[in-house]
């Protein structure tokens, strides 16, 4: 019973500190998707989120007619998309 509390004795961080060196499991990949990320990239991903939204506007006013719904609620609805995303 000894040796079984002596493995124990780590608890759930020591597990996982082992078993991140064991297996490379990074708990945190966005560190490493953000390792190069700078200005430029920034810039080129808010004008694709730009021409995603003004695509989005007027698909979702579309489907909304064609449910029979008001156009508000297309509306109402890219727009949540657009903040949910």
């Amino acid at each position: 019973m000894e040796k079984d509390a002596s493995k124990q004795s780590g608890g759930i961080i020591g597990w996982l500190g082992r078993l991140t060196r064991q297996s490379q499991l990074d708990f945190f990949p966005v560190r490493r998707a953000f390792s190069g990320y700078n200005a430029g990239l920034l810039k080129r991903d808010a004008l694709a989120g730009v021409n995603v939204a003004l695509l989005a506007f007027p698909q979702g006013m579309a489907y909304a007619m064609i449910a029979g719904l008001p156009v508000e609620y297309g509306l109402f609805g890219s727009a949540f998309a657009l903040i949910l995303g």
